[in-house]
């Protein structure tokens, strides 16, 4: 599986590559389709021959003594260096010939090849569509031009001909009887032809070539920019994935301002609440494993102890020491239970607006009910909305009120305060009890935290509930904080959260 990952890692690489050619190849296979223009040029050839030859023949047959003017065919020929025109007789016996002047036409092709600054393109275009046949889809030449007049004559019609030389040059012959049994020869060479078909693939061919080069580098250009991060991206996550410390470094593309830089920086949240999550984690077994071993030590060494003694009362204090360490036990596991599912029932929990001062309503009649004798003070400001769970924040508010119960004193209740100012919504706790002692104001909400009077009894508090508390809070992008009140004795609990 290892030898392929090279592979796997080029393969967008090439993917951006090949799409952007894939206009390209098509543009090229198009140059197969120049064979079909190529015979449309042939035919428009014929015609405008076959016009020329019933030209050159009625004006011989109208003006024999032409024939004897020297100087009109010599300009003729010189205009027409790729024609050939002669009169024979009905045994094909030569009575007047006129061929273009070859000198002509090599100065007409002097004239017409001016320098080209791209023949090389053109050359390598050559060398590289050499597959692409160039030949005229006609026969070679299919009879003697003495035969074509004879046929000419006996039939009395005209014959045209379109064939093929030796050097791949279109021939076309047309043989016209006169009304004196004489015929006109006419024979073209259509050099003309291949120079424009040769021409127009020579100029798509170039623009082809330009084309490939520039979208070949565009796109290589394309994908390194959007491929290169990527792969770094991806060799970070599985360099973090193999360290089991996971304390990798996930590239930081925010300064690309596009979806790479917003992907790049979810990679680097998520590792971070990774990293945060596993350190978490660890922390929590750890203190879980500190609270349970207290309680079993206490269990074991009165266990032992038990058979031991002879008085009566010394074991029944003893089973009773027994009994409450299994009940913080007991309660230390089910509160543990609760902690650990918490993340991921907050991330599985339908989030939607809930009406938090409805919320807040429920909870006094749900405590008024609970604790009659309590007269708990609530301020609630109607009609404040908050997205989020309300099932869960609920279990916030009411976490934070037991903690306040449990600390007041008996003479005084707290007091549960909502209000909106601004932007922001605010939830005050205050109680009456003694207070957060200054050297754990900073380890208030840590897990297993607890520091309550004797009279309380043992192991009725496990020390997750403000724990549990802050991590609801901060699921709904609020804070939670401590402090002591300045008015009189007690703590105050302040809950901040952005209003809807």
């Amino acid at each position: 599986m290892a030898s392929k990952q090279p592979n796997q890692k080029q393969r967008l690489t090439v993917i951006i590559v090949a799409l952007s050619l894939v206009p390209l190849l098509a543009f090229a296979l198009g140059l197969l389709s120049l064979n079909a223009y190529r015979e449309e040029l042939v035919k428009a050839e014929l015609q405008l021959f076959q016009a020329e030859a019933a030209l050159y023949s009625t004006l011989v047959n109208a003006e024999p003594e032409l024939l004897t003017d020297t100087g009109y065919w010599e300009q003729w020929g010189a205009a027409h260096p790729d024609y050939s025109l002669g009169v024979y007789n009905e045994r094909a016996e030569i009575i007047f010939m006129q061929k273009g002047l070859p000198a002509a036409a090599k100065q007409k092709q002097k004239n017409t090849n001016t320098p080209d600054p791209f023949i090389w393109l053109v050359d390598a275009a050559d060398r590289l569509i050499n597959f692409i046949p160039l030949k005229y889809n006609l026969p070679p030449e299919p009879m003697r031009h003495v035969t074509i007049i004879k046929q000419a004559a006996e039939a009395k019609l005209a014959r045209m001909n379109a064939w093929v030389s030796g050097e791949n040059i279109l021939v076309l012959t047309a043989a016209l009887p006169l009304s004196d049994s004489r015929i006109v020869f006419l024979r073209k060479e259509t050099r003309d032809l291949d120079t424009i078909f040769l021409k127009l693939r020579n100029d798509i061919l170039r623009v082809f070539l330009v084309m490939f080069l520039i979208t070949t580098l565009l796109s290589l250009y394309l994908a390194g920019f959007i491929v290169r991060p990527l792969r770094k991206l991806s060799d970070a996550a599985e360099k973090l994935q193999k360290n089991n410390r996971y304390d990798g470094e996930i590239p930081d593309f925010s300064y690309r301002n596009d979806d790479i830089a917003a992907l790049s920086l979810s990679l680097r949240r998520m590792t971070d609440a990774l990293k945060s999550r596993i350190s978490s984690i660890e922390s929590f077994a750890a203190d879980v494993a500190h609270e349970l071993k207290n309680p079993l030590t206490s269990i074991k060494s009165a266990v032992e102890t038990l058979p031991r003694l002879k008085d009566e009362q010394a074991k029944a204090d003893l089973v009773e020491i027994i009994s409450k360490d299994l009940q913080r036990m007991s309660r230390l596991i089910t509160d543990i239970s609760a902690a650990s599912r918490l993340d991921a029932a907050l991330g599985r929990e339908d989030r939607h607006d809930f009406d938090l001062s409805a919320l807040l309503e429920q909870t006094r009649q749900k405590y008024t009910l609970m604790y009659p004798a309590i007269k708990i003070g609530w301020h609630i400001e109607p009609a404040i909305t908050l997205y989020g769970s309300a099932a869960y924040f609920a279990q916030a508010i009411e976490n934070i009120l037991d903690n306040a119960l449990s600390f007041s004193a008996n003479a005084s209740a707290p007091t549960v305060k909502l209000e909106k100012a601004g932007q922001e919504v605010k939830i005050t706790i205050s109680d009456s009890g003694p207070g957060i002692p200054t050297e754990n104001m900073d380890v208030i909400f840590d897990r297993f935290y607890t520091a309550r009077p004797r009279e309380q009894g043992f192991g009725n508090h496990s020390g997750l509930g403000l724990a549990i508390a802050k991590q609801i809070v901060e699921a709904h992008s609020g804070t939670i904080t401590a402090r002591n009140r300045t008015d009189k004795s007690g703590a105050q609990f302040t809950i901040t959260l952005s209003a809807l």
